[in-house]
């Protein structure tokens, strides 16, 4: 694995070292996952959207609402740093309601 990667895990760059891309390997394999976050050994358990929302539309729920997060115009002013967030999905929202 290239050094940048290890320091700046996930993202791809060009020749020049800008943030071009998110890398996403093995989304539709699912399961546990050990990786390092603030520490070690971080236990995370990957689903793909479609696994998680089937879940909850088998468990009686209905998704009422879906958002996206994302920096503002002028959040971005205020943090250039969070354009480079535009290449990626930080967080999906889903709202589910018991029918």
């Amino acid at each position: 694995m290239p050094a940048d990667q290890r320091v700046d895990p996930g993202w791809i760059k060009d020749e020049t070292g800008k943030r071009v891309g998110w890398e996403v390997n093995d989304y539709s394999v699912e399961g546990e996952r050990n990786s390092h976050r603030i520490v070690d050994d971080v236990v995370k358990y990957q689903r793909t959207i479609a696994t998680t929302m089937n879940v909850l539309f088998e468990s009686g729920f209905s998704i009422d609402r879906a958002s996206e997060s994302y920096a503002t115009p002028e959040g971005e002013k205020l943090y250039p740093d969070l354009v480079e967030e535009r290449i990626r999905l930080p967080f999906l929202f889903a709202r589910a309601i018991s029918e």
